[in-house]
């Protein structure tokens, strides 16, 4: 519930300020080098190298319905609206910034689970992973693509037979990885929509 809360509250704010495309849901028309995400596509397969654990089906469409509005929350708000506002300050600013926000609200998971190690490697995790996202964000003009791997990512972890910290660090890596080889290209800022730090 809270989530969705959460999710109806970002779609206000866009509305009202008028923000979807500086949150990156932009037009088909708009989006740029979407083969970009040959390879957080390729990681999504990573969860299942131990093999699957079963769900039951009304769990996993609980799981399905609740990972998907995750996703539109945190990359709507955090590789959308944030990366947006401060991407005139420039783009590695905008990146890790973001990034280290992300990876930072990953710690209110203690309110509700209480403090420990898993949630303060998860949100370390989210904001490696966000500086893998952000750069995607950037380099292709959209955060639908996101969204989806995002959703898929964290529903295949569930479903994965193998811990999730364990699964999950790598996947972390390499995406920080990836988003760093992305914004050191020299084509990195020009690629980025002109009118993007306009809006």
């Amino acid at each position: 519930m809270l989530v969705l809360v959460s999710l109806a509250l970002l779609l206000v704010l866009l509305a009202v300020f008028g923000w979807w495309s500086l949150a990156g849901f932009t037009r088909r028309s708009r989006w740029r080098q979407l083969r970009l995400y040959w390879l957080p596509i390729v990681l999504l397969l990573v969860p299942f190298a131990g093999g699957i654990r079963p769900i039951p089906l009304p769990a996993l469409g609980l799981l399905v319905v609740a990972y998907l509005a995750t996703a539109i929350f945190e990359e709507g708000l955090w590789r959308g609206v944030m990366v947006g506002l401060l991407r005139p300050a420039g783009v590695w600013r905008a990146v890790l910034i973001s990034s280290i926000l992300f990876g930072a609200a990953h710690l209110a998971n203690s309110a509700l689970r209480g403090v420990s190690l898993l949630i303060a490697a998860q949100a370390f995790g989210a904001a490696v992973q966000g500086i893998g996202f952000a750069a995607l964000r950037l380099r292709t003009n959209t955060v639908w693509p996101l969204i989806l791997i995002h959703a898929a990512h964290d529903l295949f972890l569930q479903m994965s037979a193998l811990p999730i910290p364990l699964v999950e660090a790598p996947i972390a890596t390499i995406t920080a990885i990836y988003g760093i080889v992305l914004l050191r290209r020299p084509d990195a800022n020009t690629s980025v929509d002109p009118g993007f730090a306009r809006r």
